[in-house]
């Protein structure tokens, strides 16, 4: 028959001889300790055997990255650099679905040098305010002239009107700065 030991809330079983003599008993739990701490060993052995064997290697991972061409190389950034990322990899795949005169196009519109041209002229030249200005003063110079042009029996001139709409761009784009400039003068 064997004693059994309670030690921090494990029962352990302890040979009738070592019964009362603590030099054993710690001897005898240290041995189950070692044991049980390289009981595992083995496991884990197995496991980064797995492991190794399992792993690709960097020239690998950067072949698949190539052939696959899913991504553009390089690390993931933060912020713009991710968004142009992005950008750039919906812009591939919905360039890679379109009909060949469509995809040479979006190619050749798609450029830098042209998008940065597109973004600098949205910016300024297409302004809402200078397009309405246009728009009125040309409807009212050309309804005004077409009229006074059949009560006195003068020739309709077509320039005018396009006369006209430059004014009233270069009008609008002008009103619109002058109003800025007073909504800053407020605001300081």
């Amino acid at each position: 028959m064997s004693e059994k030991l309670h030690h921090s809330g494990h029962e352990i079983d302890l040979p009738k001889a070592e019964k009362g003599n603590h030099k054993n008993i710690e001897q005898h739990l240290e041995r189950e300790a070692h044991k049980a701490k390289h009981e595992h060993k083995d496991s884990i052995d197995k496991i980064l055997h797995t492991i190794e064997k399992e792993a690709k290697t960097s020239e690998t991972i950067h072949k698949h990255h190539l052939d696959g061409n899913k991504h553009t190389s390089g690390p993931v950034g933060f912020g713009a650099e991710l968004r142009k990322r992005s950008i750039d990899d919906s812009l591939k795949k919905i360039q890679r679905e379109l009909p060949g005169p469509q995809k040479a196009f979006s190619k050749i519109v798609h450029r830098p040098v042209i998008n940065a041209i597109s973004e600098v002229s949205a910016k300024t030249v297409a302004r809402p305010s200078g397009l309405f200005f246009a728009g009125l003063l040309s409807a009212i110079t050309s309804l005004g002239l077409l009229i006074a042009c059949r009560y006195y029996g003068y020739r309709y001139n077509f320039l005018i009107g396009l006369v006209a709409l430059g004014v009233g761009f270069g009008l609008g784009l002008i009103l619109e700065l002058v109003f800025s400039l007073f909504r800053r003068t407020k605001a300081s």
